[in-house]
Parts: structure tokens; C-alpha cells; sequence
């Protein structure tokens, strides 16, 4: 058997579902008012944070200390090394030619590697 909803029951069902339409929309628009404030008006400081988040200097101490033969003489030693990794699309002739003599390479040369 059908039950039909009677007008104070359909006014009623009618406002609810007009406050939640109502809330949906505030969301909607605080939402969208939240990206466009990322975007637009701290859009300059994110991509600064972005930018200097992009290069990481990591340390590594060495594990472990010289390493002697009975007669005090080194048998193995610590010795500085360095690793560079780059990724050739960010890579621009300024960064390379400042990059080249701490490498003690010719600008081309490292350009040619690279």
C-alpha cells in the first residue's frame, strides 16, 4: 500500500531539502574560495617554498676512523667524495658554468656529459 505524504510533511521535505542544497553550496564555495586564495593571493609564496624545497644538501659522515697496521702505518683512510645528480631539463648554461670549475671540468665538457 502507498502512503502519499500529506502538505505539512511535503513543506517540510521541501525545506530540508533546501537547507542542504544551501550547505552543499557553502561548501562548494569555501572550497573554491580556498583554492583561489592558495592560487591567487599566496600563489608567489608557495612556489618560492616550492622552489627552495627543490635542492637538498644531505651529509654523510664517514662510519668509521683510520684504519692501522700494527706499526702505526694507515692502511685505509677516510677520503671526501661527492656525488652530483642533476636532472638535464632543469639544468641552464648559468648553473653549468658555475657548476664546471668545482668539478674541474670545461663548461662544454660538463655540458657534453650532462
Amino acid at each position: 500500500m502507498q502512503r502519499y505524504l500529506d502538505e505539512f510533511e511535503q513543506e517540510r521535505l521541501r525545506k530540508q531539502l533546501w537547507f542542504f542544497r544551501l550547505a552543499l553550496l557553502a561548501v562548494c564555495g569555501l572550497v573554491l574560495f580556498r583554492f583561489w586564495q592558495l592560487q591567487v593571493i599566496q600563489g608567489q609564496r608557495w612556489k618560492l617554498i616550492a622552489v627552495e624545497n627543490q635542492y637538498r644538501q644531505i651529509r654523510i659522515l664517514p662510519s668509521r676512523g683510520m684504519i692501522l697496521d700494527r706499526n702505526g702505518r694507515l692502511l685505509a683512510g677516510n677520503k671526501l667524495g661527492f656525488n652530483i645528480t642533476v636532472i638535464p631539463a632543469d639544468i641552464d648554461d648559468k648553473s653549468i658554468a658555475g657548476l664546471a670549475p668545482l668539478l674541474g671540468l670545461q663548461p662544454e665538457e660538463l655540458k657534453q656529459r650532462i
